[in-house]
């Protein structure tokens, strides 16, 4: 799965990873870089979270990891498996919010 990607195990690889991977040609999953990144660009990522965030909570059922298009500044597969990942954290916590509202 996403967790996962230097086990023996084939795993489904999304196709976002794989394409950050080809670009900085990594064959496995690197470590966070030295340094803190520009103001600018933190600013930029929460930005990009928030976006995909009330998108996710706008429907959390059809919401897939698929249609999620990576910014060139995340090509580094790590960042850009920390990216994915924390998406379908906040995927997860609408769906279980939205099925303890219908069960209620």
């Amino acid at each position: 799965g996403l967790r996962c990607l230097y086990c023996h195990f084939e795993h489904e690889v999304p196709p976002q990873l794989a394409e950050a991977r080809r670009a900085a040609g990594v064959a496995y999953e690197s470590g966070p870089s030295r340094g803190r990144p520009p103001q600018k660009t933190r600013q930029a990522y929460r930005q990009l979270v928030a976006e995909h965030e009330a998108e996710i909570k706008k429907n959390p059922f059809a919401w897939r990891v698929e249609s999620v298009t990576v910014p060139d500044y995340l090509s580094d597969p790590y960042l850009t498996m920390k990216f994915l990942r924390r998406l379908q954290t906040i995927c997860r916590d609408a769906r279980d919010a939205a099925e303890r509202t219908t069960a209620v």
